[in-house]
């Protein structure tokens, strides 16, 4: 078996698996693990209790996120997929938006922390990034994702591999 494929299964058919989006998919994991714990902070509806941990997620998302991950996806796939997959010709530049305004929301929740730290602007903000970024991954994986694996071959997978390692060293 190659090295840069994997195979599975689903619905029956054989389905070949780029390394490259299953890693943009391995960091969507991360994220949404990061998230499900700043729901739970909510939850918890107790700032002074939290709000150190909301500030090392905010800077985890801040640099994660917004600095590494989604620049991987704007630099290097969405200019291969744009190529590859015509028929997303207008959904990568919404996904880029999604970036901006997931920065925007990051940028607000983060307004609302530290000295100046508001309790209610933080909680609106971050409720609605965790929406957004459940949205944002949910649209990436199952409605693009998928088209961008079939179009990619493996040489094509190879190159954005190697590109997205040379950018995170």
């Amino acid at each position: 078996m190659p090295h840069s494929i994997s195979h599975t299964y689903a619905l029956g058919q054989l389905y070949l698996m780029r390394v490259s989006i299953a890693l943009l998919s391995y960091d969507h994991g991360i994220i949404r693990q990061v998230v499900d714990v700043l729901s739970e902070i909510l939850r918890a509806n107790q700032k002074s209790d939290f709000m150190a941990e909301a500030m090392e997620i905010s800077a985890f998302l801040n640099d994660f996120v917004d600095k590494f991950h989604h620049k991987k996806e704007e630099a290097y796939l969405f200019p291969i997929a744009s190529l590859k997959v015509p028929e997303l010709a207008t959904t990568l530049p919404e996904l880029v938006s999604d970036h901006a305004k997931a920065r925007e929301l990051l940028d607000a929740m983060n307004d609302s922390m530290g000295e100046k730290a508001d309790w209610g602007a933080f909680s609106a903000s971050a409720s609605s990034l965790i929406a957004h970024m459940t949205a944002h991954i949910n649209k990436e994986e199952l409605s693009v994702f998928g088209k961008i694996e079939e179009a990619l071959n493996r040489e094509e997978d190879r190159g954005l591999i190697q590109a997205m390692n040379e950018f995170a060293n």
